[in-house]
Order: C-alpha cells, then structure tokens, then sequence
C-alpha cells in the first residue's frame, strides 16, 4: 500500500490505536495531521515520523461547538484531506447505578458527537480531494457485546456504527468510502484500566476476559487494517463493521 502524497487527518494521535495509525501511515508515505488535546504526548508522536509535512492541532474535542473553526483553520493550512480515521475516545467504566446525565453526555461527546461533527465538517466541498476520501471510525465490540460497567461507552459506540451505515450511503455520491473497524482488547492504557477495575484477566497468557482467542491485540495490528480501509485495495468496501477482535465475537 503507497499512501505517498495522500494527506490523512488522526484524531487520538497521542497515545494507543492512533498513534500506532499515524507511525503507520507515515512509514507508507502519507502526510499525517495528528490531533489530540495532549499537546506534549501529541509531539511525541510527531517526533516518532519521517515526514516532516505531517503537523499538530491541539484540539479537545469535548468543545465540539469548536470544531468546524479550527478544521477550517487546519486545513486552510494544509490543503484538503484524502482520509480520516477518529481514534479519541474514553471510557468511563463505572456500572449503571453509579451513572449519572453529565458522565454519560461527557462520553457521548467525546466519543460520539464529536465524530459525526468531524464528518459533517471534513465531507463539506474544499475540504476533502477531488477524488474522493476514505474514512474510518474506531467503534469496539462493546456495541456487539455487553460487558460490565461499559454500558454508556458501548452505547457511544453503537452509535458509531449506526451513524455510519447511513452516512455511507450519503457520502457515495462523493466518492467517500466509510467504514468503522470494531477491536476487542488492545494493548493500550485505556484496556489496561478496564481490566485493573474489574480485576477479571485471565492468569493465563494472552488470554484478556478469556474470549480473545489469539490473545491481546497490538494497536500496531489494528493500524494495519486501517491502512488497508484507508487504501485502494479496499476501493469495494464501504458501510461496513469490521471485527478486528483476536476472534472475539466468534
């Protein structure tokens, strides 16, 4: 896959699965926009690319009424985009009796409204390439398969999914392709969270919630297949919900 001049934006570039993406893309050749609200752990990543086209946009995107303003500024800057692929996200694991509207909308925003409004804004004309762009969404199994206190984040991802059935109809007439990839447990801080509150992995190697039957997944294996959505080799798949769960939902 040759991502050269091909001009890719990555929410959640700092840390875990987006990072792993824009490391990835960049060793194809592509300029990668990395974005995230952690500025110092944002250069990080910077400084870990080859091309020195790729940029950084500070950005929370929790102040989704924001996000038009700066993706207009950034890309007045930069020139249209060919992909995009949200990783940002959170996930506050606590059960059900413990939640309250505030904890619920702050995960809806961060990590649902701001990826239908980052949709909205990079898909209007002059923002994307005359030939088309590529997207695609991190969603997760947790909106396949319910698991203890990930019940607003589940939704949030769920939300994701259903979203994007219906923008890949809207946005063929663009030729932009939409897809959301759907991970079990990766090897990131967030998982490692998870597992420390529930206290539930399994004592055995690489088996998390012993239902992950090639054990851990790296984020470098899920920046693979974004790649791949990312690319022409995939040119045949949009609308789509794509397992990348060590057999999970198997």
């Amino acid at each position: 896959m040759d991502m050269k001049g091909k001009r890719i934006l990555v929410t959640g570039a700092a840390s875990g699965i987006g990072r792993a993406t824009s490391v990835h893309l960049d060793s194809l050749g592509a300029q990668v926009l990395l974005l995230d609200r952690n500025e110092e752990a944002l250069i990080q990543t910077k400084e870990s690319l080859k091309n020195a086209e790729s940029k950084c946009c500070v950005m929370d995107l929790i102040a989704v009424e924001e996000i038009e303003g700066k993706i207009k500024e950034l890309l007045k800057e930069t020139g249209p985009l060919d992909g995009f692929v949200h990783c940002a996200g959170i996930s506050d694991n606590r059960p059900l009796s413990m939640f309250k509207y505030e904890s619920l909308h702050r995960v809806m925003l961060i990590n649902f409204y701001s990826f239908f409004e980052l949709v909205r804004v990079i898909t209007k004309r002059g923002n994307f390439s005359e030939n088309g762009m590529n997207i695609v969404a991190i969603s997760s199994v947790a909106a396949k398969v319910g698991a203890d206190a990930q019940t607003a984040y589940g939704a949030s991802k769920a939300a994701i999914n259903g979203a994007m059935h219906s923008m890949a109809k809207e946005l063929v007439s663009k030729k932009i392709r939409i897809n959301t990839i759907l991970p079990a447990a990766v090897n990131t801080a967030m998982i490692k969270q998870y597992y420390d509150l529930k206290q539930t992995v399994d004592s055995g190697p690489g088996k998390p919630a012993g239902r992950q039957i090639l054990g851990m997944c790296e984020p470098e294996y899920v920046a693979s297949v974004i790649a791949f959505l990312l690319s022409d080799e995939s040119k045949w798949i949009t609308g789509v919900e794509l397992p990348v769960d060590g057999g999970y939902l198997s």
